[in-house]
């Protein structure tokens, strides 16, 4: 019965052993399985991913665009003051004219700035910024810098913002006409502005005198100052008086000032069959030295100061034609694309605008709490750096001493090689019959040898040269060692000959077996090392002789 007993409990170990391999199969079947939907799954969310970044990313750039856009429109509602509906209204201004224009919202945005800042409300900028354009795009010049000279020239003659594009007009014509650029025109608009509007002219009477100067090299704040000096100097008495003189009237018969082109014209006339030096005479008493250049500019050609004023007269639509001209071409369809990218990205980014505000207010709340957190626990960041620092600079150390023991074990196991090499050869030569124990000791005992006799002929070199007391430099010591060592060549021999007795000695009694191919070897070998340090020290002795 133990037997069958013994037999059951074998059946009973055997099928539970055999129902363990299979749950363990079953096991390694499911984990298996589970390993491949962790990489399905992972895989599919890499793709989802990068999917959703693909996705989000105009979303992502519309915002960025729309913000750019909306800080833009923040400061023009700082500077002009508009709220509610007329701040809207400027808005839509702005996104309209940067969907239809070769120019983005955001620039129209900058010239809404440039405007406001010269004082127009909302309505006046509404009613210029489309001229404002234009002059921008017909001249070449930056949107905003075309607004500022566009808003100070209307300001400066007390013009209305309904002016704007004759204005703009003017100034376009007067730039593109003349050898000047609309920055250098504004020069000397600034310059001879304030006293040509107080005199009763107009900005195309003045334009035209800066156009003609312009073109003979005046231009700018030189051609403004020169004609500011012509319209005091008309305005002073004196010169009145000698104005008269030729016959020519600078006042009307009510006192007012006469338009600068008839003036000119007049002195033209009076002053044509004047001999050089009187006419340059005249023309510094009347203009002054600063404004002789307006003086001899104007008056050396009236026919073109009329025709330039003729030109201006006749002005209208011209910054609309040219701004459409210079959108013409490939660059102008480039540009409208941008704007037209643009005004896209800015409509997405609104709409967005609603969602992502929120969002980013209480990231940015959690970043605040984690800041002032930090500040509350100083002392704990701090050990937490500390504890880092530490751990980092721990594994560099046992990274350092990683590769120490690298390098250790590396010259180790050579040194053993070297060891069991030698070992190997002391083994094979002791087959010959040759005894390899006492050989370091023999070579240590003849180079004794060696050193006893080298030593007295380096003292007695390093004695003769004392006695010499030369100042000779080193190397003719040794030279001159060199040469007493030769002449003691019988000293040097013996010397020799008894190293040579003396090692052949310690050979016989280390090699029994001299007369074997092996010692005999073994024996050259030696003699030839001793004879390759003999040579390598003659030139120490001798240097040390020269040292002595």
């Amino acid at each position: 019965m133990s037997a069958g007993s013994n037999i059951k409990a074998g059946r009973a170990f055997v099928e539970v052993t055999a129902d363990s391999s299979k749950l363990r199969k079953s096991l390694g079947e499911a984990q298996a399985q589970l390993r491949s939907f962790s990489k399905s799954c992972a895989a599919v969310g890499r793709e989802m991913l990068a999917l959703g970044g693909a996705m989000s990313l105009p979303f992502a750039l519309a915002e960025r665009s729309f913000a750019g856009f909306d800080d833009r429109m923040r400061l023009v509602q700082a500077v002009t003051g508009s709220t509610g509906e007329a701040f809207e209204s400027l808005t839509k201004t702005a996104q309209r004219l940067g969907r239809e224009t070769s120019f983005t919202a955001q620039q129209v945005a900058d010239a809404m700035v440039a405007l406001g800042r010269m004082g127009f409300d909302r309505s006046e900028i509404e009613a210029s910024i489309s001229s404002v354009l234009n002059l921008s795009r017909a001249t070449g010049t930056d949107l905003a810098e075309s607004a500022d000279i566009a808003a100070n020239s209307m300001r400066i003659f007390g013009l209305e913002a309904s002016k704007m594009t004759q204005v703009s007009d003017v100034l376009t014509a007067t730039a593109n006409g003349s050898a000047q650029t609309l920055t250098d025109l504004f020069e000397g608009l600034k310059m001879a502005g304030p006293q040509a509007a107080a005199a009763g002219e107009s900005l195309d009477e003045l334009c035209a005198a800066l156009g003609v100067m312009a073109n003979m090299g005046v231009k700018g704040s030189l051609a403004g100052t020169a004609l500011r000096k012509a319209y005091v100097q008309f305005a002073d008495v004196k010169v009145q008086k000698t104005l008269r003189e030729v016959g020519v009237e600078a006042t009307d018969a009510n006192g007012n000032l006469r338009r600068m082109a008839d003036v000119m014209r007049d002195i033209a006339v009076a002053t044509k069959e004047l001999p050089t030096a009187e006419r340059l005479a005249f023309m510094k008493d009347v203009f002054d030295v600063r404004g002789m250049m307006s003086g001899m500019s104007l008056t050396k050609d009236v026919k073109e100061l009329d025709d330039f004023l003729a030109k201006l007269k006749d002005v209208s639509g011209q910054a609309d034609a040219t701004a459409k001209a210079m959108d013409a071409g490939v660059g102008g369809s480039f540009r409208l694309f941008q704007s037209a990218v643009e005004g896209a990205m800015n409509a997405t980014g609104e709409a967005l605008n609603s969602t992502i505000k929120p969002m980013v207010e209480r990231i940015t709340a959690v970043i605040n709490s984690f800041t002032k957190w930090i500040e509350a626990n100083r002392g704990l960041v701090t050990s937490i750096a500390v504890t880092a620092g530490s751990i980092a600079a721990l594994g560099a150390a046992l990274l350092a001493v990683g590769t120490v023991s690298r390098v250790l074990s590396t010259g180790i196991g050579a040194l053993s090689g070297v060891f069991s090499a030698f070992a190997g050869v002391q083994a094979a030569l002791a087959g010959k019959g040759i005894v390899v124990q006492g050989v370091f000791s023999l070579m240590a005992s003849a180079f004794t040898a060696y050193r006893d006799a080298a030593i007295p002929a380096m003292v007695g070199t390093g004695r003769l040269l004392a006695a010499l007391n030369l100042p000779i430099d080193n190397r003719a010591k040794q030279i001159a060692a060199g040469l007493v060592l030769m002449g003691n060549a019988e000293a040097a021999a013996a010397a020799k000959a008894a190293i040579a007795s003396r090692f052949a000695a310690a050979a016989a009694s280390a090699f029994p077996i001299s007369t074997s191919p092996a010692a005999i070897c073994f024996a050259r070998l030696s003699i030839g090392r001793f004879r390759a340090a003999r040579r390598r020290d003659v030139p120490t002795i001798a240097g040390i002789a020269a040292f002595l």
